[in-house]
């Protein structure tokens, strides 16, 4: 998601077009840029024409570049650090009755927590992209 200044929204959307490949270095020729419905903006109409262009209706770029590509695009999700957890837990469950004990189970649950919080992180973005797909 790119966000962009206000006062493009007065100018032509080949305006749009110019600032958007400075952004991606996908040239203006290949890019098809699409409000909420599919509907394919005109180059020579101004972007206020069209009731797009907010976090709520966003305008979509697809890039023919990418289309015409020899190789399909390939989505990847980022999840965090691939740390397997469940050797340490095992570990940690294992340690004797101690104060060294508490301390290593402590930051074994900080390392689980944040492992915790990459995941919902990830698990978002995926339901935020599924949104706009669906858009």
């Amino acid at each position: 998601m790119l966000t962009f200044d206000m006062n493009l929204a007065l100018e032509n959307v080949s305006v749009l077009k110019q600032v958007v490949e400075r952004a991606v270095k996908v040239p203006p020729e290949k890019q098809v840029l699409l409000i909420s419905g599919g509907e394919a903006l005109d180059p020579k109409r101004r972007l206020c024409h069209y009731s797009a262009g907010t976090d709520t209706s966003p305008i979509f770029l697809f890039s023919k570049t990418t289309i015409e590509g020899h190789d399909p695009p390939s989505p990847s999700v980022d999840y965090g650090a691939d740390t397997d957890l469940k050797e340490q837990v095992e570990g940690a469950l294992n340690m004797p009755a101690s104060y060294n004990t508490v301390v290593a189970r402590a930051q074994l649950a900080q390392q689980i927590h944040e492992h915790t919080r990459d995941h919902t992180r990830a698990c978002r973005q995926l339901v935020h992209d599924q949104h706009l797909q669906q858009q």
